[in-house]
């Protein structure tokens, strides 16, 4: 994983670019999948992005398979809180909506709980790419 202390300048540059530009980042769980056991990217960057001003910021998994959607969502939330958000967004007519970190936990505990309700996800826009051109 990249670590924020091995390329600082450069990171900080993309990340100053990107908040300038109105855009985020998204939080990628798609690691542990792979046996990496982190997120991309880790802590340290996504504290980073916080203390300089970035705000948009979402979650995914890259599912591309039912069984794999919003794996290790619980993780993100909590480096989400970690590195200082209260908050996740989700789009809407390409616009972020701020949702509250608790309010997005009970929703996929509902769909933990609830196997059917997996299915109905696709559509909710909480995997959707900020994007940073």
């Amino acid at each position: 994983s990249l670590k924020y202390a091995d390329y600082s300048d450069l990171i900080d540059a993309v990340l100053k670019a990107l908040i300038e530009r109105g855009r985020g980042i998204e939080i990628n769980t798609s690691g542990f999948k792979y046996g990496i056991s982190n997120t991309y990217p880790s802590l340290d960057i996504v504290k980073r992005y916080k203390e300089l001003g970035g705000e948009i910021i979402t979650v995914g998994s890259d599912a591309h398979y039912t069984e794999y959607l919003a794996d290790h969502i619980d993780f993100a939330y909590d480096l989400l809180k970690k590195a200082g958000f209260d908050y996740v967004c989700t789009f809407r007519e390409k616009k972020p909506i701020f949702n509250f970190l608790f309010i997005q936990r009970l929703y996929f505990q509902f769909i933990k709980v609830r196997p059917t309700a997996r299915k109905s996800i696709t559509s909710y826009n909480t995997y959707s790419n900020v994007g940073v051109a």
